[in-house]
């Protein structure tokens, strides 16, 4: 979505506007656009990334659910397998994922704003 805004700023004019809420991905939409517009008490989200992930066996056992997962590949079961903690292989590319989506945030960030990625760090 990001990526259409921009290139639709190529051809019209866009204006990001912010009501009440704009929490990370509003703020990250709306950095996309060459104008941003705010009231004076709009909740802006801040640029980061959060993830995580719920183990849910013991709801399970709790509620006699039963889930079973058929997957092929190392990586399949990564989002699906609620039941147990994430492997060390598993939760090492978790973060590896999540501080990707981190650089990509905070490097738009910068981009859109033409400041560099150290004078975003400061806020």
């Amino acid at each position: 979505m990001w990526r259409e805004i921009r290139l639709l700023a190529e051809s019209k004019p866009v204006v990001a506007s912010m009501s009440d809420v704009a929490a990370s991905g509003g703020y990250y939409m709306a950095m996309a656009a060459p104008v941003i517009v705010a009231e004076k008490l709009t909740l802006t989200g801040s640029i980061g990334v959060i993830t995580g992930k719920f183990i849910l066996q013991k709801l399970y056992e709790r509620i006699d659910f039963n889930k079973e997962i058929l997957s092929r590949g190392r990586y399949a079961e990564l989002n699906a397998a609620d039941q147990r903690p994430l492997r060390p292989d598993e939760a090492e590319l978790f973060e590896k994922s999540a501080q990707n989506a981190y650089a990509s945030f905070r490097d738009k960030a910068a981009m859109s704003r033409s400041m560099s990625v150290r004078i975003v760090l400061r806020y």
